[in-house]
């Protein structure tokens, strides 16, 4: 095969016969022939290479096949000559060119993730001759004419084309590829509910999976947004082994005193009426390298419902309005109605006046009014609560 190097070797002899002169001095022969001394023979090949035969009668040539030489066959021709007597005599020997036709294919599909194995195969290699086959940093032995073998896949496999590339010494190479792609990841948070509370600590939950399972050790990076007050909070996490996550977050506080506030302004014909504080939790997850960027991202949208406080008036049961010393009595929902003054005051951005507010009604049935609750809102500190009607949680 082109780049290989052929021997062309034999062996010359001399031949004669035994003879003796009668006594008219004509010439007899007799008995067998017998072989002579071969010293003194040269070998010429018809490349113009020389060499003399040894005790024995043997030689040898080497001739050199061009790495780019081309299929086919070519004659050579061999002449030994007896430098004494003259004697001749030649031979010829052709040498044929057939290269190997060596591939190596990927038995499968053409698309792998990280972690997969590829299984590969090989023909058309020198036979017992060994193949080295490389892919990604990685490298098997295997043996020709044709041979099987796998390899799998690094985490750590960039996306795009990879090739595997086969040789064979002297010049024997073959190459395929296949492409890598990164596992897409899955997301999912766990509803916490229907409300969020105002002030509360929440735990953020969920998985990340991916196309071959749970995903350990994915960071995981929470966001909790508010309407009303624009508050944004961040914290984050990485998943277990089965591809869980819990992620700690304390709710900011104020959120709901503003709405009641903005609510009363409203009545009072002061403003547009407020949409009841939400909350929205969005988590993002990213595990580098082998899985695909963007990460997956999930989150949800729950309504914020205010602090709970005991023995205060937590719950109203229907929604009612009263008129009252001018002001609109409203309900305000499924509420804690008591804030700390300073916390309200804070958030409503009031003065440092007292002002009676109108926070709750509680109505047991259509028509049946039992009582009303206030609020006194009072600055310097501390804040106190009053009550007008008996009417407590």
């Amino acid at each position: 095969m082109p780049g290989d190097t052929a021997t062309v070797s034999g062996t010359v002899a001399l031949q004669g016969v035994d003879v003796y002169y009668s006594s008219d001095c004509n010439l007899y022969s007799y008995g067998n022939p017998y072989t002579a001394d071969p010293t003194g023979v040269v070998v010429v090949l018809s490349t113009g290479a020389t060499t003399a035969a040894d005790s024995n009668g043997g030689f040898s040539f080497t001739i050199p096949i061009p790495t780019d030489a081309s299929a086919g066959s070519t004659q050579y021709t061999v002449t030994a000559t007896h430098t004494s007597s003259g004697a001749t005599d030649s031979a010829a020997v052709t040498i044929t060119v057939t290269p190997y036709g060596p591939k190596i294919a990927v038995t499968g599909g053409s698309s792998y993730y990280p972690g997969d194995t590829i299984v590969f195969a090989g023909a058309g290699w020198i036979p017992g001759q060994p193949v080295t086959v490389q892919f990604l940093g990685l490298q098997a032995q295997e043996t020709g004419p044709t041979f099987s073998g796998n390899f799998v896949i690094p985490d750590d496999a960039s996306e795009g084309s990879a090739s595997i590339a086969a040789s064979q010494t002297p010049n024997l190479q073959a190459t395929t590829s296949i492409t890598v792609q990164w596992r897409p990841l899955t997301l999912s948070l766990t509803t916490q509910g229907l409300f969020f509370v105002d002030g509360n600590n929440i735990a953020i939950t969920g998985t990340v999976t991916s196309n071959n399972g749970p995903v350990e050790g994915a960071a995981v990076a929470v966001t909790y947004t508010e309407t009303l007050g624009g508050t944004s909070l961040t914290a984050g996490g990485t998943t277990a082994a089965d591809g869980t996550f819990n992620i700690p977050l304390s709710l900011p506080a104020g959120a709901w005193a503003k709405y009641q506030y903005l609510l009363i302004q409203y009545r009072s014909g002061y403003g547009l009426a407020p949409f009841q504080p939400q909350g929205t939790v969005s988590a993002t997850a990213t595990k580098s390298p082998g899985y695909k960027s963007p990460s997956n991202t999930a989150s949800y949208t729950a309504l914020v419902q205010g602090p709970q406080s005991n023995g205060d008036i937590n719950t109203v049961l229907e929604v009612a309005e009263f008129p009252l010393g001018g002001l609109t009595m409203i309900s305000l929902g499924q509420v804690a109605a008591v804030a700390e003054a300073n916390a309200w005051a804070a958030a409503a951005g009031l003065a440092t006046t007292s002002l009676a507010l109108p926070v709750a009604v509680l109505v047991v049935s259509a028509g049946a009014f039992v009582g009303i609750s206030y609020y006194l809102a009072r600055n310097p500190t501390p804040p106190r609560k009053e009550y007008a009607g008996g009417v407590r949680g």
